[in-house]
């Protein structure tokens, strides 16, 4: 993946610190900000940035955020660090600076084998209540590519906040703010012009459960300068064209892949569609997704030819080698730049450099889309942190912003079928079989080849009616775990702990055994004022059989009539069908979003309200 560069940089203020708090209504989260500055100031290609801090910790619930951390790297570098810790009386326990801290480097995201990335760190802390952190460092940033936002606002409260920037009168660039921010003075001062953002009194940022990307908004500033150079690469320009042309740049000499037995192999007359499959299925398949991130690195991806030889790569590295075979067989291709779902959202309107992955578009006729890193993608399907959200396609003439395709209800279902059988003691058995496609299918499969033995028996579980504490699995199997084209299949056998809810000659028998339970069911819409995120569209399905020992006797058995609802965000339906000894029972759920809208709010409700009445419906046998 490329860096995401507000997180390797350690951008502006991103890690909490703290002071002497004598407000209450800070207590609940235990700390707050007295004051967060920053003053950054151009110098040529680069920047020199100071940052002053103080945060108060007022109880053990503030622990959480006494750990100071700094990062550097070879375009970032860390100096002039100065930290004194506080007490309550205001005096000064503890002077330190950078070489008291800890220092580890070479560890970057989980896929990297290493990175040039440095973390500084050191947790500080006293035995009474409130003690504050002051501390200050200065950044030196070599190259303005690496020009961090400021982050004003996070998840503790800030009594002041500032940021100035002081740039030559003819420096061009751009700024943007977000959240409470508002809009800076401006003056002239010593033949430069200076730039000052204040604001006061900033809350926290709630964590918002089932939000999407972009949502809450918080307060920072955004920069991008017009003109900048890194490594050899030039930057001029203000919009997404020049921006994948800056990509382009970075990847032009990288493309370079002469493999005489692959050109020979693909030289054959094939059909585009066919060739691409193979081609990135090659890919795929034989090489590993990891990384090594030095310097440049980090953006610049590797030859195709040297990813090629040593049998792995990030995902520049492996888009980059997919590209080259891909040109090298005359399909027309590109790398695509992309800020993947779950990671934040591309601001169209403010052309930027804040991507975090890299995959492929083809074209052959029709638009073909490759991730070369899922290890679980067939041809054409993307991951689900990849599908429908806008991208940058770096063409031989800039950057072009699309849209990637979205996935349907259909492609990623859940569907469970099966037998349940009442016991003559009233205790039930199972036997079930789950098949989970697209989307579904991709994170289960992910997911299970990382357990162990006993891990992977607790997962499979919790699959069951009621999970553990209901049910006593007897048996299951895998299908497909290591087959990409096919959905994952898991079949369990399983017995309850407790036989049926038998309640004055009536047995009570849910319908819904099967149902997997989905957070968002319970939010409460009274006060909520942003989107739900419901991650991608997707049908959750259940087909069964009921039957009985038989020694019972029914008077009459009862089942609910057939049921259902339809919105254009979403469906319902419920079949019960009773048969003298059996009873079939369908039950079907679709969800056609990624995004809820909040002025859908009161017609999902209705559509919710459904679906709890009917599944709170039982299946009813008089004895």
């Amino acid at each position: 993946m490329k860096k995401i560069i507000l997180l390797v940089i350690a951008a502006l203020f991103i890690y909490p610190v703290a002071t002497v708090a004598t407000d209450d209504s800070y207590a609940d989260v235990g700390a707050y900000f007295d004051y967060k500055t920053g003053r950054c100031e151009i110098k040529g290609d680069g920047a020199k940035l100071l940052v002053k801090n103080k945060i108060t910790i007022l109880n053990a619930r503030g622990d959480k955020y006494n750990t100071i951390y700094l990062h550097e790297y070879k375009y970032a570098k860390i100096g002039g660090v100065k930290i004194r810790l506080i007490d309550a009386d205001g005096n000064v326990v503890t002077k330190e600076g950078k070489n008291d801290m800890q220092k580890t480097c070479g560890f970057g995201a989980s896929y990297q084998l290493y990175s040039d990335i440095c973390t500084y760190y050191h947790e500080y802390e006293l035995p009474e209540y409130p003690y504050s952190l002051e501390y200050e460092y200065e950044r030196d940033i070599k190259s303005l590519f690496a020009w961090p936002r400021a982050i004003l606002q996070g998840d503790l409260p800030v009594e002041k906040a500032s940021y100035e920037l002081v740039c030559p009168d003819d420096f061009e660039f751009r700024y943007k703010t977000y959240g409470p921010v508002p809009e800076p003075s401006v003056e002239q001062r010593d033949g430069k012009s200076v730039y000052h953002w204040e604001i006061d009194s900033l809350p926290a940022v709630d964590d918002v459960n089932y939000a999407p990307d972009g949502y809450p908004e918080t307060g920072q500033i955004r920069f991008v300068a017009d003109n900048f150079k890194l490594e050899g690469a030039e930057f001029r320009g203000k919009s997404w064209k020049n921006v994948g042309d800056w990509s382009r740049q970075l990847n032009e000499d990288c493309y370079n892949l002469e493999y005489s037995d692959f050109v020979e192999k693909y030289s054959q007359r094939i059909e585009p569609q066919t060739l691409m499959r193979s081609i990135y299925e090659i890919v795929r398949d034989e090489m590993r997704y990891v990384s090594v991130s030095i310097g440049i690195g980090g953006w610049k991806p590797h030859d195709a030819a040297l990813t090629a030889e040593r049998g792995y790569g990030d995902c520049k590295d492996l888009s980059t080698l997919l590209v080259s075979r891909l040109r090298l067989a005359g399909i027309e291709s590109y790398p695509v730049d992309a800020l993947t779902r779950g990671n934040g959202k591309i601001d169209l309107d403010f052309p930027n450099f804040n991507f975090n992955h890299v995959f492929v578009m083809a074209v052959a006729k029709d638009t073909f889309w490759m991730d070369p890193t899922c290890e679980q993608c067939p041809f054409d399907v993307l991951r689900r942190d990849d599908e429908n959200i806008p991208v940058l396609v770096i063409t031989d003439t800039g950057g072009v912003i699309v849209t990637t395709p979205p996935s349907a209800p259909e492609d990623n279902a859940i569907a469970k079928s099966g037998e349940v059988f009442i016991g003559a003691d009233g205790g039930m058995s199972f036997t079930a079989e789950m098949e989970s496609r697209g989307n579904f299918g991709r994170v289960r499969k992910s997911r299970i080849t990382r357990l162990d033995n006993e891990e992977l028996k607790s997962y499979i579980t919790d699959m069951q009616p009621g999970g553990e504490n209901r049910c006593r699995l007897i048996d299951y199997e895998i299908k497909n775990l290591n087959v990409v084209d096919s959905p994952l299949v898991i079949t369990i056998e399983a017995a309850s702990k407790r036989p049926i809810d038998d309640i004055g000659g009536v047995m009570y028998f849910d319908p819904n055994i099967f149902d997997t339970f989905r957070g968002w069911e319970s939010l409460d819409f009274v006060d909520r004022t942003i989107p739900i995120n419901f991650y991608f569209p997707s049908t959750r399905s259940g087909t069964y059989t009921i039957r009985w020992d038989s020694s019972y006797k029914f008077d009459s058995v009862h089942v609910p009539a057939a049921d259902s609802a339809v919105f254009d965000f979403g469906a319902i339906r419920a079949d019960y069908v009773y048969d003298a000894d059996s009873i079939n029972v369908k039950l079907c759920e679709k969800y056609n979003y990624y995004t809820l809208p909040v002025e859908r709010f009161d017609d999902f409700d209705k559509l919710r309200e459904k679906v709890k009445e009917i599944k709170s419906r039982y299946i009813k046998f008089y004895r």
